[in-house]
């Protein structure tokens, strides 16, 4: 799913080791995605059904929370320019460590300060890849894993699926889940991927997923955003 730029990619688990999370927005281990907009009461007219969760917010940003019937859970801001972030709420130790990496590691540079949903923390972004939000998160719990509702992870697309899963492991924190692999068959086939866990507490993922070559984009009406833009999951 394409969405303001952003490539989201959501799954759908029936196994029966899937689970519910009751994480709220803002609590260490969350996602949720950031709406800025010049207008959030038309954004929440949109929006709204008799089965969302609306809050308007005053301070420290004009806007609104919501939570929507699909589980996702979005903080609509008041800005000049319109955009749309994804965001991921960490532990205390987990934000300390994340700014570190996102700004060493992973060569972010961190921007502007982010508040939402009782979290506050800053925008990172790289010249490659879209900015993302890290917020320091209040009352920690366990983070659900991919195949749990509320499950999410950060997705980094390289050139070399197997040469980038090799520089990781030589750094202390990250852990390779496996060994990388390619899609055979279906509509992604072709997609070549790995999961890493990260000293932050984010599970990250490598994927290689070249514009123009996997058999959906064919016949599709919607493509994602190019990958020189970047992804989350």
């Amino acid at each position: 799913m394409n969405v303001r730029g952003i490539n989201l990619e959501l799954f759908e688990y029936d196994g029966a080791e899937r689970r519910s999370w009751d994480t709220p927005p803002g609590a260490a281990g969350s996602f949720f995605l950031i709406f800025q907009t010049p207008d959030p009461d038309r954004v929440i007219a949109r929006l709204y059904n008799e089965n969302a969760t609306v809050r308007p917010i005053e301070h420290p940003i004009n806007g609104y929370e919501i939570g929507l019937p699909s589980g996702i859970n979005l903080a609509i801001q008041h800005r000049p320019v319109q955009r749309l972030l994804g965001a991921v709420a960490l532990s205390r130790y987990d934000f300390a460590t994340a700014q570190h990496q996102l700004t060493s590691t992973l060569g972010f540079s961190q921007q502007e300060a982010i508040t939402a949903f009782g979290a506050t923390g800053y925008l990172f972004s790289s010249d490659q890849g879209l900015p993302v939000a890290v917020l320091h998160g209040s009352s920690p719990s366990p983070r659900p894993a991919n195949s749990d509702l509320g499950g999410h992870h950060g997705a980094f697309h390289a050139d070399d699926v197997d040469q980038t899963v090799n520089s990781f492991r030589t750094i202390n924190g990250y852990t390779t889940l496996g060994e990388p692999e390619t899609i055979t068959d279906g509509p992604i086939a072709g997609d070549r991927w790995v999961y890493l866990n990260s000293p932050f507490g984010l599970q990250l993922e490598i994927i290689n997923m070249p514009d123009g070559t996997l058999p959906y984009e064919k016949d599709a009406a919607a493509l994602r955003t190019p990958i020189a833009i970047g992804a989350f999951s």
